[in-house]
């Protein structure tokens, strides 16, 4: 995994930094895996970007809380295309149109 994320492969880089994050194998260093999977989704992987959304929208791992940027990893994912992304995005857009009903 190791190599194949110092390649350059993105799916590389996600199973290093979620290797690195639960220290399953290796040693446990979540900061550098944060910024694998960050260094992911700046490769353009669209699965990078929304384990990262997930990490803002809960604080995990070092990241802090900052749904704003969950928001934008998930919008930039659907832009790419994303399935995923763009049902999520639709789920939050509903979300803060039904907040703003209330």
């Amino acid at each position: 995994m190791h190599q194949a994320a110092e390649a350059g492969s993105t799916p590389g880089m996600i199973l290093f930094g979620m290797t690195q994050i639960t220290g399953k194998g290796i040693d446990k260093n979540t900061i550098d895996g944060v910024r694998m999977i960050r260094r992911a989704a700046d490769s353009g992987s669209t699965r990078a970007m929304l384990i990262l959304a997930n990490f803002y929208n809960s604080g995990a791992y070092g990241v802090g809380l900052n749904p704003a940027e969950a928001k934008s990893l998930i919008a930039k994912a659907a832009s790419l295309g994303d399935p995923a992304a763009k049902d999520m995005l639709a789920s939050l857009d509903q979300g803060a149109q039904d907040k703003k009903a209330q």
